[in-house]
């Protein structure tokens, strides 16, 4: 289904609440009729548009021959976890050894680490679609995932540190349903790449390392890139230590953790199962559906913010 999308640029939920109704004032006196407003309603949402995120959301609904509809969902700039397929699938099964609850959503934006994936889809203004993942969140089951915080995510006792525990328990048997053989050796990554506030929280997380040699890329403005290699149970411990408990002094953030082998008579390195977190970076989303809305409202639309990119969309899952 194809969408007409407006680039967000740097305006908030409210500022384009105001602007969206400040066009249709002017849109609905032309034509003399008046428009909806439908507080927490989007547009049908099923297989091929993106999923329902507990995100605030208000529809527009402008009557008539001249109408059409107008959707706006808020941004996300919360802290999800997340785990791959087979071991998500595993891990749903599992009724022991962790307290997390399970959403896997069809197609869902926002999250910058997909946007370096190839064969990601792509969103105009709002990056790639995370598919291929389930997302984990403790508390009560929902039918969306719900975020999780730097302090739930450094605790000594679940969080991050639990999931990680369970899928290092299942790895051989991962390993061996995936059919990996003629092992070498274990090759497992944890990476972190992180924008902080000041320079001076980046280096108390370079502190906690035991070599340098993780350090893979760093600058004077707080950016680290980190990758420690087979660390164990007490290095994350430590590691997860430096890390700041309050989102305000993380500017982004990505943390992935991956089991991988090394094959014999080969450098080659396979992947058997990885989790990670991540802030999401998703702006405001501002679409119409060109089968549900008039020509007339898309260019009167595309005329009145003449300073804003718009681009044709179809959220179909690849």
């Amino acid at each position: 289904m194809e969408f007409d999308v407006i680039d967000p640029k740097n305006f908030s939920f409210d500022e384009w609440l105001l602007k969206i109704e400040d066009f249709l004032e002017v849109y609905c006196k032309a034509h003399k009729t008046r428009y909806e407003r439908q507080e927490g309603k989007i547009y049908f949402a099923q297989d091929d548009i993106a999923d329902i995120w507990g995100e605030e959301s208000v529809l527009y609904r402008v009557p008539g021959e001249q109408g059409g509809l107008i959707e706006v969902r808020d941004g996300d700039e919360q802290l999800y976890l997340f785990i791959d397929e087979f071991a998500g699938r595993n891990l749903k099964d599992s009724k022991e050894g962790h307290s997390f609850q399970i959403t896997r959503p069809r197609v869902v934006y926002g999250f910058p680490s997909y946007n370096e994936h190839p064969q990601a889809a792509m969103s105009p203004f709002h990056g790639a679609s995370a598919q291929g993942v389930y997302f984990l969140h403790q508390g009560e089951r929902e039918e969306y995932a719900l975020p999780t915080s730097f302090d739930e995510l450094k605790a000594t006792s679940g969080g991050l540190r639990e999931i990680i525990q369970w899928v290092h328990n299942q790895v051989n048997r991962i390993q061996d349903y995936k059919n990996i053989t003629g092992v070498e050796r274990p090759i497992n990554l944890l990476t972190i790449k992180a924008r902080f506030s000041h320079v001076s929280l980046a280096g108390g997380l370079i502190e906690a390392l035991r070599s340098r040699l993780a350090v893979k890329e760093r600058d004077d403005q707080g950016y680290v890139h980190l990758e420690l290699l087979n660390p164990n149970s007490d290095y994350l411990r430590d590691v997860f230590a430096k890390l700041p408990s309050e989102a305000e002094f993380i500017k982004s953030f990505s943390l992935s953790m991956s089991w991988g082998v090394e094959l014999q008579e080969s450098e080659e390195r396979v992947e058997v199962a990885y989790l990670g977190a991540e802030q999401r970076a998703l702006s405001p989303l501002i679409h119409m559906p060109r089968r549900r809305t008039s020509q007339a409202l898309r260019e009167a639309m595309k005329a009145h913010f003449k300073g804003h990119r718009l681009a044709k969309h179809n959220y179909s899952a690849p």
